[in-house]
Protein backbone atom coordinates (compact mmCIF):
# COMPACT_ATOMS: atom_id res chain seq x y z
CA UNK A 1 0.00 0.00 0.00
CA UNK A 2 1.77 3.33 -1.26
CA UNK A 3 1.74 5.93 1.61
CA UNK A 4 0.44 9.52 0.42
CA UNK A 5 3.21 11.42 1.98
CA UNK A 6 0.93 14.59 1.36
CA UNK A 7 -2.05 14.11 3.29
CA UNK A 8 0.07 12.44 6.30
CA UNK A 9 2.30 15.83 6.27
CA UNK A 10 -1.30 17.62 6.09
CA UNK A 11 -3.04 15.92 8.88
CA UNK A 12 0.15 16.47 10.63
CA UNK A 13 0.73 19.70 10.51
CA UNK A 14 -2.92 20.34 11.31
CA UNK A 15 -2.80 18.67 14.43
CA UNK A 16 0.59 20.42 15.33
CA UNK A 17 -1.18 24.18 14.91
CA UNK A 18 -4.42 22.82 16.89
CA UNK A 19 -1.43 21.86 19.85
CA UNK A 20 0.08 25.30 19.33
CA UNK A 21 -3.50 26.70 19.41
CA UNK A 22 -4.82 25.18 22.43
CA UNK A 23 -1.24 25.87 24.11
CA UNK A 24 -1.70 29.68 23.39
CA UNK A 25 -5.25 29.62 24.65
CA UNK A 26 -3.71 27.85 27.61
CA UNK A 27 -1.52 30.85 28.45
CA UNK A 28 -4.16 33.39 27.35
CA UNK A 29 -6.66 31.83 30.08
CA UNK A 30 -3.27 31.57 32.82
CA UNK A 31 -2.73 35.28 31.87
CA UNK A 32 -6.38 36.13 33.02
CA UNK A 33 -6.91 34.06 36.17
CA UNK A 34 -3.23 35.72 37.16
CA UNK A 35 -4.48 39.49 36.09
CA UNK A 36 -7.82 38.90 38.28
CA UNK A 37 -6.51 37.78 41.25
CA UNK A 38 -4.01 40.43 41.23
CA UNK A 39 -6.65 43.04 41.11
CA UNK A 40 -8.35 40.96 43.87
CA UNK A 41 -5.90 40.75 46.13
CA UNK A 42 -5.28 44.42 45.40
CA UNK A 43 -8.46 45.99 46.30
CA UNK A 44 -8.52 43.38 49.09
CA UNK A 45 -5.07 44.77 50.25
CA UNK A 46 -6.26 48.68 50.35
CA UNK A 47 -8.12 48.15 52.97
CA UNK A 48 -5.98 45.74 55.10
CA UNK A 49 -5.24 46.46 58.68
CA UNK A 50 -5.30 43.38 61.12
CA UNK A 51 -2.34 40.33 60.61
CA UNK A 52 -2.31 37.22 61.68
CA UNK A 53 0.61 35.11 61.56
CA UNK A 54 0.19 30.95 61.52
CA UNK A 55 2.65 28.54 61.23
CA UNK A 56 5.79 27.19 63.12
CA UNK A 57 8.94 28.53 64.85
CA UNK A 58 10.14 30.57 62.08
CA UNK A 59 6.46 32.20 62.30
CA UNK A 60 6.93 32.81 65.93
CA UNK A 61 10.47 34.35 65.37
CA UNK A 62 12.27 31.85 66.89
CA UNK A 63 15.97 33.28 66.72
CA UNK A 64 14.88 36.76 67.40
CA UNK A 65 14.19 39.33 70.39
CA UNK A 66 11.76 41.55 68.30
CA UNK A 67 9.12 39.18 67.15
CA UNK A 68 10.78 37.56 64.07
CA UNK A 69 9.67 38.61 59.79
CA UNK A 70 6.02 39.91 61.75
CA UNK A 71 7.39 42.69 63.33
CA UNK A 72 9.79 43.62 60.70
CA UNK A 73 7.46 43.21 58.04
CA UNK A 74 4.61 45.58 59.53
CA UNK A 75 7.48 48.48 59.87
CA UNK A 76 7.85 48.10 56.27
CA UNK A 77 4.27 47.82 55.94
CA UNK A 78 3.41 51.17 57.62
CA UNK A 79 6.19 53.47 56.42
CA UNK A 80 4.95 52.61 52.83
CA UNK A 81 0.92 52.96 53.33
CA UNK A 82 0.70 55.43 56.16
CA UNK A 83 -1.81 53.16 57.53
CA UNK A 84 -1.49 51.61 61.35
CA UNK A 85 -1.09 47.89 61.56
CA UNK A 86 -1.86 45.34 64.62
CA UNK A 87 0.05 42.18 64.61
CA UNK A 88 -0.90 38.77 66.55
CA UNK A 89 1.60 36.01 66.27
CA UNK A 90 0.07 32.25 66.84
CA UNK A 91 3.52 30.90 65.83
CA UNK A 92 3.97 27.68 67.96
CA UNK A 93 7.59 25.99 67.97
CA UNK A 94 7.70 22.66 66.71
CA UNK A 95 4.20 23.19 64.50
CA UNK A 96 3.69 20.63 61.30
CA UNK A 97 0.30 20.99 59.30
CA UNK A 98 -1.54 18.57 60.93
CA UNK A 99 -1.04 21.06 63.91
CA UNK A 100 -2.04 23.93 62.50
CA UNK A 101 -5.30 22.12 61.32
CA UNK A 102 -5.68 21.52 65.53
CA UNK A 103 -5.12 25.32 65.47
CA UNK A 104 -7.59 26.75 63.26
CA UNK A 105 -10.40 24.81 64.70
CA UNK A 106 -9.70 26.55 67.87
CA UNK A 107 -13.04 28.99 68.67
CA UNK A 108 -10.03 31.78 69.59
CA UNK A 109 -7.95 31.14 66.23
CA UNK A 110 -11.35 31.36 64.14
CA UNK A 111 -12.46 34.66 65.90
CA UNK A 112 -8.43 36.29 64.86
CA UNK A 113 -9.18 34.26 61.48
CA UNK A 114 -12.31 36.71 61.12
CA UNK A 115 -11.39 40.06 62.21
CA UNK A 116 -7.63 39.53 60.10
CA UNK A 117 -7.44 40.71 56.69
CA UNK A 118 -4.21 39.49 55.71
CA UNK A 119 -3.24 35.75 57.19
CA UNK A 120 0.57 34.88 57.01
CA UNK A 121 1.46 30.95 57.05
CA UNK A 122 4.96 29.47 57.61
CA UNK A 123 4.15 25.95 57.90
CA UNK A 124 5.89 22.99 56.42
CA UNK A 125 9.52 22.77 57.44
CA UNK A 126 8.25 20.56 60.96
CA UNK A 127 6.47 18.10 58.48
CA UNK A 128 9.92 17.17 56.86
CA UNK A 129 12.40 17.63 59.84
CA UNK A 130 10.44 15.04 62.22
CA UNK A 131 11.80 12.35 59.67
CA UNK A 132 14.98 13.94 59.46
CA UNK A 133 15.80 13.65 63.07
CA UNK A 134 14.83 10.81 63.38
CA UNK A 135 16.23 8.73 60.44
CA UNK A 136 18.33 11.09 58.77
CA UNK A 137 18.73 12.64 55.09
CA UNK A 138 17.91 8.83 53.70
CA UNK A 139 14.46 8.52 55.53
CA UNK A 140 13.51 12.04 55.07
CA UNK A 141 14.32 11.01 50.88
CA UNK A 142 11.91 7.70 51.57
CA UNK A 143 9.25 9.93 53.54
CA UNK A 144 9.29 12.89 51.27
CA UNK A 145 6.11 11.41 48.17
CA UNK A 146 3.95 10.65 51.10
CA UNK A 147 5.14 13.72 53.55
CA UNK A 148 4.01 15.94 51.07
CA UNK A 149 0.81 14.37 49.84
CA UNK A 150 -0.47 14.03 53.35
CA UNK A 151 1.13 18.36 53.71
CA UNK A 152 -1.42 19.01 50.63
CA UNK A 153 -4.19 17.64 52.12
CA UNK A 154 -3.73 19.74 54.84
CA UNK A 155 -3.24 22.48 53.02
CA UNK A 156 -6.19 22.27 51.24
CA UNK A 157 -8.46 22.22 54.75
CA UNK A 158 -6.36 25.03 56.15
CA UNK A 159 -7.46 27.04 52.65
CA UNK A 160 -10.94 25.85 52.85
CA UNK A 161 -11.44 26.50 56.99
CA UNK A 162 -9.83 29.85 56.39
CA UNK A 163 -12.20 30.94 52.83
CA UNK A 164 -15.39 29.46 54.82
CA UNK A 165 -14.55 32.07 57.92
CA UNK A 166 -13.32 35.21 55.95
CA UNK A 167 -13.85 34.79 52.35
CA UNK A 168 -11.84 38.50 52.55
CA UNK A 169 -8.74 37.78 53.83
CA UNK A 170 -5.36 38.08 51.75
CA UNK A 171 -3.69 34.58 52.59
CA UNK A 172 -0.03 34.80 52.01
CA UNK A 173 1.91 31.59 52.46
CA UNK A 174 6.06 31.30 52.49
CA UNK A 175 7.37 28.81 50.83
CA UNK A 176 10.36 26.39 52.26
CA UNK A 177 13.61 28.07 52.24
CA UNK A 178 17.12 25.21 52.03
CA UNK A 179 18.89 26.49 55.14
CA UNK A 180 21.80 23.96 54.32
CA UNK A 181 25.47 25.12 53.64
CA UNK A 182 26.55 24.25 49.84
CA UNK A 183 29.15 22.39 51.61
CA UNK A 184 26.97 20.19 53.27
CA UNK A 185 26.72 16.07 51.20
CA UNK A 186 22.91 16.59 50.77
CA UNK A 187 22.92 20.46 49.82
CA UNK A 188 21.74 19.96 45.64
CA UNK A 189 19.24 16.98 47.30
CA UNK A 190 17.59 19.02 49.87
CA UNK A 191 17.87 21.88 46.47
CA UNK A 192 15.75 19.32 44.65
CA UNK A 193 13.46 18.91 47.67
CA UNK A 194 12.20 21.96 48.47
CA UNK A 195 11.56 22.94 44.86
CA UNK A 196 9.28 20.21 44.72
CA UNK A 197 7.68 20.80 48.15
CA UNK A 198 6.64 24.42 46.98
CA UNK A 199 4.90 23.84 44.68
CA UNK A 200 2.45 22.31 46.40
CA UNK A 201 1.90 26.05 47.98
CA UNK A 202 0.25 26.50 44.57
CA UNK A 203 -3.31 24.54 45.90
CA UNK A 204 -3.60 27.65 48.45
CA UNK A 205 -4.62 30.07 45.05
CA UNK A 206 -2.66 32.85 47.56
CA UNK A 207 0.26 35.01 47.46
CA UNK A 208 3.24 32.76 47.44
CA UNK A 209 6.47 34.10 48.83
CA UNK A 210 9.75 32.75 47.21
CA UNK A 211 12.18 32.69 50.22
CA UNK A 212 14.80 31.00 48.20
CA UNK A 213 17.11 34.16 48.17
CA UNK A 214 16.98 34.28 51.90
CA UNK A 215 20.52 34.92 52.61
CA UNK A 216 22.77 32.01 52.94
CA UNK A 217 25.41 34.56 55.21
CA UNK A 218 25.67 32.02 58.24
CA UNK A 219 26.05 35.52 60.02
CA UNK A 220 22.37 35.51 59.33
CA UNK A 221 21.34 32.49 61.18
CA UNK A 222 20.74 32.35 64.53
CA UNK A 223 21.35 28.06 64.89
CA UNK A 224 21.16 25.68 61.32
CA UNK A 225 16.98 26.34 61.04
CA UNK A 226 16.52 29.28 62.19
CA UNK A 227 17.12 33.40 60.92
CA UNK A 228 18.67 35.94 63.87
CA UNK A 229 17.51 39.37 63.40
CA UNK A 230 19.34 39.89 60.07
CA UNK A 231 17.67 37.09 58.68
CA UNK A 232 14.36 37.84 59.61
CA UNK A 233 14.87 41.23 58.27
CA UNK A 234 15.81 39.79 55.11
CA UNK A 235 12.61 37.04 54.80
CA UNK A 236 10.61 40.53 56.05
CA UNK A 237 11.93 42.19 52.58
CA UNK A 238 11.55 39.27 50.87
CA UNK A 239 7.35 38.91 51.96
CA UNK A 240 6.80 43.09 51.51
CA UNK A 241 8.71 43.03 48.07
CA UNK A 242 6.12 40.93 46.84
CA UNK A 243 3.26 41.99 48.76
CA UNK A 244 4.95 45.83 47.16
CA UNK A 245 2.94 44.19 43.44
CA UNK A 246 -0.92 44.91 45.55
CA UNK A 247 0.11 47.79 46.87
Amino acid sequence: MKTDYKKVFAACSSLAAGIVGYKLYQNQIAKKRIKQFKLSVKERFSSSQNILILGDSVARGCGSTNGGFGSYLVDLLQKETNKNFTLTNLGVDGLTSSGLVDIINKKETRELIIQSEIIVLNIGGNDLLEHFVSGGPLKLIKKFRNTKKAFKKNLLYIKETINTINPNAVLIANGLYNPCEESYEYFLVAERLVKLWNKTFACLDGVIVNTSDLSKDRSHWDDDIHPNEEGYKNLANIIYMELAKFI
